[in-house]
């Protein structure tokens, strides 16, 4: 570079603000300006993908109803309640537990009381919290705080609309051969004592969407489990746990290549499950003439759990998967959708 033109501080002192954003473009390489220009000539990324998958634009929202704050208060505050939609909230509880070995029991015990390490949701709070403030103090009226102090961020349930998933506590084999229908009723009871959340008890309907279940009835593979009995095991703590209990919503896990059992596909054992069923909620009945059975839905193919309850009957049936094969998701980027 030539001395008499080197951009010194002094140089820079006498130049304006655009002037030497001007000079300093000027002194850029030639090829540095050329990919800045092909940059920007570029449609951006995600109008690109708009483009493409027409079915991600978002609905127009320039028209709006501007006379709505001159509605009654009380019109305004129904229009709210009626706006709230029945969600299936998905709780994601990671336990930290330790076990080890009692040489003089024989037997494995925890070396330390269980705790939460975290407590998350992947369900999108209510709409309404961010409408203005009206709709937020309606929304905080009729919504609770599912569990706080323990969880991540708050999780805004309604009891009269929503539905608690509880989301892969198990979702790979059992190395020790324990069943893991009674371990998720076992940890779902956990979660509730650790918390020592009341919130949780009023809960009036419980969702299973990833019941990963291998070889029901299979506690020990060497004795012999009677039909159904470890439906008990997984039903009626939850009885328990929760007084206000009207549904629960159970869907298979997708089936696995190496288990020895065929999930809710196979008759038998879907009939194994009604028949528990029908003897625990008669024997509930003989203990509490006030019990009133809950409502069981049994979704016996794997589908993505939508985040809104009206929802169910029209993602029921279809084919979506939460793990996908790698190579039927490659073939299916390559193709013209």
């Amino acid at each position: 570079m030539d001395p008499e033109n080197k951009l010194t501080a002094k140089r820079c002192k006498n130049l304006s603000g655009k002037a030497l954003v001007d000079e300093l473009e000027k002194r850029r390489s030639k090829r540095y300006r050329a990919l800045e220009r092909h940059r920007k000539m570029r449609i951006p990324r995600r109008r690109w993908v708009l483009r493409k998958f027409s079915m991600r634009e978002r609905y127009n929202t320039t028209s709006s109803f501007a006379l709505f704050s001159e509605l009654p208060v009380e019109i305004r505050i129904k229009i709210w309640e009626y706006s709230f939609r029945g969600r299936t909230v998905e709780v994601c509880v990671d336990f930290d537990i330790c076990f080890g070995y009692d040489l003089e029991l024989q037997i494995e015990v925890p070396c330390y009381p269980p705790r939460i390490a975290q407590c998350t949701t992947i369900t999108p709070s209510p709409v309404t919290l961010f409408v203005n403030r009206e709709s937020r103090m309606e929304t905080l009226r009729c919504y609770t705080n599912l569990l706080p102090g323990v969880s991540d961020f708050p999780i805004y349930f309604n009891y009269q609309l929503d539905s608690f998933a509880t989301r892969h506590y198990f979702s790979r084999h059992d190395i020790r051969g324990n069943n893991t229908m009674e371990q998720l009723s076992w940890e779902i009871a956990l979660l509730i004592n650790i918390s020592s959340s009341v919130l949780l008890r009023p809960i009036r309907s419980l969702t299973f969407p990833t019941c990963f279940i291998y070889d029901y009835g299979i506690v020990n593979p060497h004795t012999q489990q009677t039909q159904g009995s470890i439906y008990s095991a997984f039903i009626e703590p939850l009885l328990t746990e929760f007084d206000c209990l009207r549904e629960i919503i159970i869907i298979s896990g997708k089936r696995q290549k190496y288990s020895r059992s065929s999930g809710f596909d196979n008759a038998t054992e879907l009939q194994n499950l009604e028949n528990c069923l029908d003897r625990t909620f008669e024997a509930e009945m003989e203990k509490n003439s006030s019990f009133q059975i809950p409502e069981v839905k049994i979704y016996t193919e794997p589908f993505l759990l939508p985040i809104f309850r009206d929802e169910m009957e029209q993602a029921n049936g279809s084919r979506v998967y939460e793990n996908y094969d790698l190579k039927e998701t490659a073939d299916w980027f390559d193709s013209e959708y």
